[in-house]
């Protein structure tokens, strides 16, 4: 999700673009600090923040061996209340780890298998990089064995 300055107030634009710094303080004073966090955090959401939850978590893994579930199916395998679950499925949608498609009165949400085509990629990476570290380590290693 890709916020612009004018997601945040349709007068700062003008107000920045006129270079009236002291209209864009006084909107900026008009902020609250839980609505400064909620964009920093909607603006910082990635894969990895998503991931971070079990319940999350829990709810690809549902995904993977199920199929694609409805809300409620998915609601009704968690202690949590639907709301609690909502705002689970939210965040694995604004990380694009899940898809939702609305079928009539159904909210229908299967794994976005893009978005784990590229977690893939960067684990296998990531291995990699470290398996060049531990070959690398080993060849010290063999030196240092070898030495009288």
């Amino acid at each position: 999700m890709q916020l612009t300055i004018r997601d945040f107030h349709p007068r700062l634009p003008l107000c920045y673009a006129a270079g009236n710094l002291r209209g864009i303080y006084e909107w900026m004073s008009e902020l609250s600090l839980d609505l400064i966090k909620q964009l920093l955090y909607n603006i910082a959401m990635d894969t990895f923040s998503a991931l971070a939850e079990p319940t999350r978590r829990t709810i690809l893994e549902m995904l993977a061996h199920h199929g694609p579930l409805s809300a409620t199916e998915i609601y009704a395998k968690f202690p949590a209340s639907p709301p609690a679950i909502s705002q689970h499925l939210k965040v694995l949608r604004e990380a694009k780890l899940v898809q939702v498609e609305k079928r009539a009165q159904q909210h229908i949400y299967q794994i976005n298998p893009h978005a784990m085509l590229e977690l893939e990629a960067w684990s296998r990476h990531i291995t990699q990089l470290w398996n060049q570290r531990f070959d690398a380590l080993d060849t010290v290693l063999e030196a240092e064995k070898r030495k009288p």
